[in-house]
């Protein structure tokens, strides 16, 4: 059973802030628990508390579309509770990979 995190205390639901970002960001990241997370989105969904954040991940993402970019921060806490490390060791060594990936175009 998933615990509560603070980082799923968003100031809006899944979905439906102002902030925007690319579904390519959101694709990169389906991508990468596919290719590096054990149990993939699966696992990582797994472990949100929230049913919101958990059907916003379920959605097909299409690179070009706009999203609500507020989700990212705790899925990014899910990853590294899954993967066991902390959060901050998880987002550099996923940034890097992101960095790897890009400087051969979007």
């Amino acid at each position: 059973m998933p615990v509560a995190s603070h980082h799923e205390d968003l100031p809006f639901a899944a979905g439906s802030s102002p902030f925007r970002l690319k579904g390519i960001v959101y694709r990169a990241h389906c991508e990468y628990a596919a290719a590096f997370i054990p149990g993939g989105e699966r696992a990582v969904n797994a472990m949100l508390t929230r049913s919101d954040l958990r059907a916003f991940f379920e959605q097909r993402f299409l690179a070009s579309s706009w999203y609500d970019a507020l989700p990212i921060v705790p899925i990014w806490h899910a990853c590294a509770q899954v993967l066991q490390m902390n959060a901050s060791e998880f987002l550099r060594i996923r940034t890097r990979h992101q960095a790897r990936q890009d400087i051969h175009g979007a």
